[in-house]
Formats: C-alpha cells, structure tokens, sequence
C-alpha cells in the first residue's frame, strides 16, 4: 500500500530542495572567485603604490631638503646666518663619524633607520 501523503506533495517543492543546493554551490563558488580576483587586484596596486613611493636616486636630494634645512641652524660656524661648503662637509663628516660607532668607514642604514626597540613592560610595585 501506497501512503497518501507523498501523493499529495507538490513537485516543485521536491525539486527544489537539490535544486537550492546547486544554486547555493554556483553562488559559493562565484564569490570565491570574487574574492580572490578582488585580492589579486590589492596586491597588485599595493605593489605598485610601494614601487611609486619608493624614491629615484636622482629625487633622494630632494627628499632629504627639509631635513637639511633644519640642520643649517647647527651648521652655521660663525653665527652669521650663512653656512659655507666647508662648514655643511665638516658638520656631514662629524655626523658620519659620530654614526660610524666600529669606525669602518661605512653606515649601516638598516641599524640606524630602524626604530629604537620598545622597553618592555611588565608588573611594575
């Protein structure tokens, strides 16, 4: 004997239980590929931002200026509101000296731009 309820059920709602599995697997899938499309895309303007703010040697005169316009005050010898070519080459060769701590006639630009290490906090009484 046949139950009488499966008689009565209407198909559309059979049908559509597997049907809703394979639309949720395509929207799945459409958003996977969204995303990782969408990750391609920032890695490749991050990159190229970083390519772009990376200074040229001929613009890293340009990017030091405001720095050394602050230094001209320490410069300045005589105190009379001008720096000479020999004072800005005997401050820069002092300062190049005082940086060069093993005295190897070279700076280790990743040592001295780096930031100074973080104290570390603990319980303090």
């Amino acid at each position: 004997m046949k139950s009488s309820c499966r008689g009565k059920m209407p198909k559309p709602f059979v049908n559509s239980v597997p049907r809703r599995s394979v639309v949720f697997k395509r929207w799945t899938m459409l958003l996977v590929i969204l995303a990782v499309t969408a990750l391609f895309a920032m890695v490749g303007t991050t990159s190229a931002a970083q390519k772009d703010a990376t200074p040229k040697a001929q613009d890293n005169v340009a990017v030091g200026e405001p720095e050394v316009k602050k230094m001209l005050l320490l410069m300045d010898q005589e105190s009379d509101g001008k720096v000479s070519k020999q004072d800005f080459m005997n401050f820069m060769e002092a300062e190049f000296d005082r940086l060069d701590k093993k005295k190897e006639g070279k700076l280790d630009v990743k040592k001295l731009t780096q930031p100074p290490a973080q104290p570390v906090r603990g319980f303090h009484k």
